[in-house]
């Protein structure tokens, strides 16, 4: 490490070495190879891959330039066949490997631990599959009605049929489309924020759908791969009111055998919501928990694809 420090002019008199980062290839259940991070009065300045074979081992350097990385933060990491890629956020430059700004929904956290050189080294285990699949939808917010009632679902309707007609539709212009009284093919008394109503509304742009309460791991992925983005309409339960959401799953990423993210367009969040599924633990889908960071929502009572 301090070879590869010197070589690209970097002073590490005080440097220390993180903690060591796994990564595991779960297609053939073994270490791809690990990482660690050079760090310097708290900050980390490089990273080194190291590749372990039989007899030998080989390792190449990146430095960190200008790095805001420090000690006890959380990197996002992401890992498949082209390589390792690490940022700060979401929004920040790519720090290291090729871009992927197509797959920023699979960057996950990891927290970075400063051990002395010479101590033991913790390890973090980080997954690899080929097993991933992303459906570029766009962010689109969240509005109200003027009466106040979300339009979240209106927001995810909105999302998919932009990026499959090329349009640039909002949660009211779909919600005002979808209550017009000349609206063709209205169904009566059904309120459009409803399952039904967001089948109708769908339909009005030319998007045939179908409708189901939870789904499976293996049946969502079979239609994500489709291209078909899924509604998850979910509640939560708050002063004995029962309280709604409405967001879209764009993709998942297979972390191992028994976990997968799925990914989320969530129209109260602008960047991506990942949710960690262990599908032995919650083999019933509606054990499924949605949680974006501002609220959790305990019950997945319908889907829309």
């Amino acid at each position: 490490m301090p070879a590869y420090a010197y070589a690209n002019n970097i002073n590490c008199e005080d440097a220390f070495i993180s903690n060591r980062f796994e990564v595991y290839d779960t297609r053939n259940n073994e270490i791809d190879h690990y990482i660690y991070f050079l760090i310097d009065t708290d900050i980390a300045i490089g990273m080194l891959n190291v590749y372990v074979e039989e007899d030998s081992y080989s390792s190449s350097f990146s430095p960190l330039y200008n790095s805001d990385i420090k000690k006890g933060s959380a990197l996002q990491l992401y890992i498949n066949d082209n390589g390792l890629f690490v940022r700060e956020d979401e929004n920040d430059t790519l720090l290291s490997g090729k871009d992927c700004s197509g797959n920023e929904s699979a960057f996950l956290n990891y927290p970075i631990l400063q051990v002395e050189i010479g101590s033991r080294i913790p390890s973090l285990r980080i997954s690899r599959s080929n097993a991933s699949y992303v459906i570029p939808v766009s962010f689109v917010a969240n509005d109200t009605t003027e009466s106040g009632n979300g339009l979240c679902w209106a927001a995810c309707i909105a999302s998919r049929v932009n990026y499959e007609k090329g349009r640039s539709y909002t949660a009211r212009s779909i919600f005002s489309a979808a209550s017009a009284s000349s609206a063709v093919g209205k169904p009566s008394g059904i309120p459009v924020g409803t399952t039904e109503g967001m089948k109708y509304t769908y339909r009005l742009f030319g998007i045939s759908t179908t409708s189901t309460s939870t789904l499976t791991k293996d049946y969502l992925t079979d239609i994500i791969e489709s291209n078909k983005p899924v509604i998850f309409n979910v509640f939560r339960t708050e002063g004995g009111k029962d309280i709604g959401h409405s967001v879209l799953m764009k993709g998942y990423y297979v972390l191992s055998p028994s976990s997968i993210v799925y990914m989320f367009m969530d129209p109260n969040v602008e960047t991506s919501v990942s949710i960690v599924v262990n599908t032995i633990a919650q083999q019933d889908p509606e054990e499924f928990v949605y949680t974006n960071g501002q609220r959790q929502y305990d019950d997945w009572w319908s889907s829309v694809y």
